[in-house]
């Protein structure tokens, strides 16, 4: 239940995500056409002598790999076509183009799911399917590929939140565990070229982290490159990045008098840091676990002097990113 529920809040938390700023492409199609859940519309058919009317409504709005899935359900409200439409169809929402999902793209009883023929080579990437529409509708627009023939999309930037547990060395036998969080912007760089299943992009990371206990805090500042490794077909991914940057460690301990003191050091930090986590969509990631151990200048309460020291810290959280090259 527990699973269940933290599921349905990440995709109700990026699909609310895809449908505010303008940061994305498929943001100008949502501003074209009816994409939020409840929207509902009229249409009126005619076909030789036949005439009716259908009410479609948006029933459910799922962010995918390959983009956004939106579900209309789709009602006969006048009239009686001599073939009945079916109850519920699909379009795909990717970067500035609007795709009609037919039977063999997209089933009902799965509606989080394309089939495995459409996700294996999607339109963007050679396949058969063609856009419905393309937005924005202005003069001079001139459309192509949302990306190259066997490259998937590169976003700009991305930013997060992320929970973290400490356990930072104050002396040679003892630690202070933590409770924290940090805040994290990267910029992915230009010239990377991946395919559709799989990519490996370089990006530059600045990560802004604060944690603490009764004994003591540590804040740290710090900044590196990442490579970024992506399986895109299994929606998992895995990143590396060396860091450098400076920290700023509070102690609360007993000095030599016996009475209680605190001791402050702010120092340059280094370290290394390890995270893996899945794609939930094209704008949204989930870090399951990030490792990262700094070293920095510790001091100690009762010698009045610092040495070196290491924090371990293991963290987790969401991210978004923006854009796309």
């Amino acid at each position: 239940m527990k699973h269940a529920l933290g599921k349905l809040i990440l995709v109700l938390a990026c699909s609310a995500f895809f449908q505010t700023g303008p940061a994305f492409a498929q943001d100008e199609v949502a501003s074209w056409v009816p994409t939020l859940w409840g929207n509902t519309w009229i249409y009126q058919h005619e076909a030789k002598a036949e005439r009716w009317r259908t009410e479609e409504t948006i029933t459910k709005v799922i962010p995918v790999l390959e983009g956004t899935i939106v579900v209309r359900r789709i009602r006969v409200i006048k009239g009686k076509p001599s073939v009945a439409p079916p109850k519920e169809q699909a379009w795909l929402l990717h970067g500035d183009g609007l795709y009609d999902l037919d039977p063999g793209d997209w089933d009902a009883r799965r509606p989080g799911q394309l089939s495995a023929a459409f996700s294996a080579t999607p339109p963007w990437n050679g396949g058969e399917h063609f856009r419905v529409f393309c937005f924005p509708l202005s003069d001079g627009k001139t459309w192509g590929k949302e990306s190259g023939r066997g490259k998937a999309p590169v976003p700009v930037a991305e930013v997060g939140l992320d929970y973290a547990k400490n356990s930072l060395a104050i002396s040679t036998s003892g630690s202070s565990s933590q409770n924290g969080g940090s805040i994290y912007g990267q910029y992915f760089l230009k010239g990377t070229a991946q395919k559709w299943s799989f990519r490996s992009m370089f990006s530059v990371v600045a990560n802004f982290s604060g944690s603490g206990s009764n004994r003591g805090s540590l804040y740290t500042y710090m900044f590196g490159p990442r490579l970024n490794i992506e399986l895109r077909k299994a929606h998992v991914f895995y990143y590396f990045e060396p860091m450098i940057g400076a920290s700023h460690v509070q102690v609360n301990g007993t000095n030599l008098a016996g009475s209680a003191a605190a001791a402050a050091r702010s120092s340059f930090a280094y370290g290394a840091s390890y995270g893996f986590g899945f794609l939930a969509g094209e704008h949204c990631v989930v870090t399951l676990f990030r490792i990262e151990t700094v070293s920095q200048e510790v001091p100690d309460v009762a010698s009045g002097t610092s040495r070196w020291r290491g924090d371990s810290r293991l963290s987790g959280g969401i991210g978004f990113r923006f854009g796309q090259r």
